[in-house]
């Protein structure tokens, strides 16, 4: 027997799905949201994995966007708003803000349902929101806490040689501080340098796709196209520099820092609530990736 803490989106504790996203190409996106669909009797979306691709249709005003969930299946979106206010229904309980897109380009974003946890805001501060944790385990537990988990980000250098950062993997072991990463001539080979160090030649494959190990669980993908001198800067931060929670006060946030929030005992099925927001600077870059809380929420069995 064990207890178990699970994070979720409603006081029901019914709707775990949270959301992030991710520019790929030419940085489209500068919002995303799960909204309440009524045709999923009033649940959230359910986990999935979109990648979209903008393209203008010559013939209209608006833009086509093509979907492709993680299963393979696509379908063409037509009548996109590119004004950078507009709210465009994606797929039921997804709602998106394009940016004001170069009709002569075409853009590429993945956005990410279900990947728990998921605050999402673009280069600014996020508002509080609203979170409740359960324990769904079969047995009672004590010193029940959210606490923050290291998370990091980067800024492109030299061209976009990066396209993603894997947060579940790095953020357990790798150490923090900044990583420099630069294409050598051959292109399946960078340099990365920890904090100022040496470098290091590490092997890559830029397809897209492959998740390369940079440095001990600091796990990478690569766009296609690289060039020589390419070059990155990877921040691994603990996380408090951006992500700040709170204590519950009757529906309203506590005072919000980056100390754990501790729930105490719980029993099996018992319910609590806490808050978390993004604080990010005017100096934070690139403004279009996802800033998005890496939290854990922990319990110890009775």
């Amino acid at each position: 027997m064990a207890a178990e803490l699970k994070v979720y989106e409603n006081s029901g504790c019914t709707t775990e799905t949270l959301i992030r996203y991710e520019n790929t190409v030419l940085v489209p996106l500068t919002g995303a949201s799960v909204i309440e669909a009524p045709n999923q009797g009033g649940g959230n979306a359910p986990p999935d994995e979109l990648t979209l691709d903008f393209t203008y249709d010559s013939g209209d005003t608006e833009w086509d966007c093509q979907v492709t969930r993680k299963d393979g299946t696509s379908y063409i979106k037509t009548g996109i708003t590119t004004n950078g206010n507009d709210v465009n229904y994606i797929i039921p309980g997804v709602s998106l803000t394009v940016a004001d897109l170069n009709t002569s380009n075409s853009y590429q974003a993945k956005v990410y349902i279900g990947w728990n946890p998921g605050i999402i805001v673009a280069g600014n501060s996020s508002s509080a929101k609203h979170l409740w944790v359960k324990n769904i385990g079969d047995a009672d537990g004590s010193d029940a806490r959210i606490r923050i988990l290291p998370d990091g980000d980067f800024t492109n250098t030299t061209n976009t040689p990066i396209r993603a950062i894997n947060e579940g993997k790095y953020q357990l072991n790798t150490a923090i501080g900044t990583y420099n990463v630069k294409v050598k001539a051959t292109t399946t080979k960078v340099d990365v340098s920890y904090e100022g160090g040496d470098p290091v030649e590490v092997d890559i494959v830029a397809d897209g796709t492959t998740e390369n190990e940079l440095a001990t669980g600091l796990w990478v993908v690569f766009n296609t196209g690289l060039a020589e001198d390419d070059e990155v800067d990877i921040y691994i931060s603990d996380g408090k520099s951006r992500v700040q929670i709170a204590s519950d006060n009757s529906g309203t946030p506590g005072t919000f820092g980056t100390s754990d929030v501790v729930f105490g005992n719980m029993d099996q099925n018992d319910t609590d609530s806490f808050w978390v927001k993004i604080v990010t600077q005017a100096s934070d870059s690139p403004s279009g990736n996802p800033r998005h809380a890496n939290l854990q929420a922990r319990i110890t069995t009775i």
